[in-house]
């Protein structure tokens, strides 16, 4: 009985989660912001290990993603295709400021 309460319980704290990051989602999409490609720690923990074979950390995991997504050659390459989107793929001109 006490097993069945628990998950239970554990389903209905995963789905109050979900709805929260969803919520999250929507609330930043409609303050412009772009949440279609989101990335998770599990992304690297899930398919990465530590070169001795253990876990990577949750700190670990999240210091990579940082890392990338703050990389230099990362930035340019993503606001180089914006740039082409706009102005080739899109038909839009470049403010001047």
């Amino acid at each position: 009985m006490k097993t069945d309460i628990k998950k239970a319980t554990d389903e209905i704290l995963a789905i109050a989660k979900e709805l929260d990051i969803e919520l999250a989602k929507k609330v930043l999409k409609e303050a412009g912001f772009y949440v279609d490609n989101l990335w998770n720690i599990s992304d690297i923990i899930d398919n990465y290990t530590e070169q001795d074979g253990s876990i990577v950390s949750d700190d670990k995991a999240y210091k990579i993603l940082n890392d990338t997504f703050n990389d230099e050659w990362v930035i340019g390459i993503i606001s180089d295709d914006i740039y082409d989107q706009c102005r080739y793929k899109k038909g839009n001109n470049l403010k001047q400021n």
